[in-house]
């Protein structure tokens, strides 16, 4: 797994106009794994085929000590290799799950990646149209080091007046962490060390 961004992708992300799309890799217990790509096409990735399919999950669960949880994943059932797939696994249960951010525009390095959750089926619930996986962190049971930030659209994670990274040394004595309101980065003037990501999606990872 990568335990950092790459160059590449800490500059991708601050682009005016991006290009991700989301993979899952699903392995279980037992059979072959599933390689799906939230995306409208396939994606050849890491010398693996992602299956364009339809395929979600909602925001990352973060529990009250700001420790990764769990994560919701849908997929549609009408594909009959998935069916087979979930009745001969007992609902994938215990199945591992990687879920990744990667960049169309950056697919020949696979370090170019954001590994946005790590976890393991817990539950499965459906009906004819789709299946929801309950997927629970393994990040902490398996001692995954990654770096502790979260990546968000509009918000700084820059402690203020950090010399290293806000590098703000004007005289506000407070930052609402905002980038363009009244109180935030580009009140005062410090725009260019703004510590969030405007141009990612809605979504925010964790990493």
């Amino acid at each position: 797994m990568a335990k950092e961004l790459t160059p590449a992708v800490a500059i991708e992300i601050q682009q005016p106009a991006i290009f991700p799309a989301t993979i899952y890799d699903v392995v279980p217990l037992e059979g072959e794994p599933l390689y799906l790509a939230e995306y409208n096409e396939n994606i050849i990735f890491d010398g693996k085929v992602y299956r364009s399919f339809p395929i979600s999950h909602q925001p990352v669960k973060v529990g009250l000590e700001n420790v990764i949880d769990h994560v919701s994943i849908e997929l549609a059932t009408a594909d009959q290799e998935i069916i087979r797939l979930i009745l001969s696994t007992n609902g994938l249960r215990k199945a591992r799950v990687t879920i990744t951010t990667i960049f169309t525009n950056l697919l020949e390095d696979p370090d170019n990646k954001i590994i946005a959750f790590h976890g393991q089926i817990s539950s499965v619930r459906g009906n004819e149209q789709s299946a929801i996986f309950t997927v629970t962190s393994l990040f902490d049971l398996e001692d995954v080091r990654i770096p502790r930030r979260i990546y968000r659209k509009d918000r700084c994670s820059w402690v203020f007046k950090n010399p290293s990274t806000c590098k703000y040394v004007g005289p506000a004595e407070t930052c609402d962490k905002s980038r363009g309101a009244e109180n935030g980065c580009q009140a005062h003037d410090n725009l260019l060390n703004f510590g969030g990501f405007p141009n990612i999606p809605e979504r925010h990872y964790v990493v």
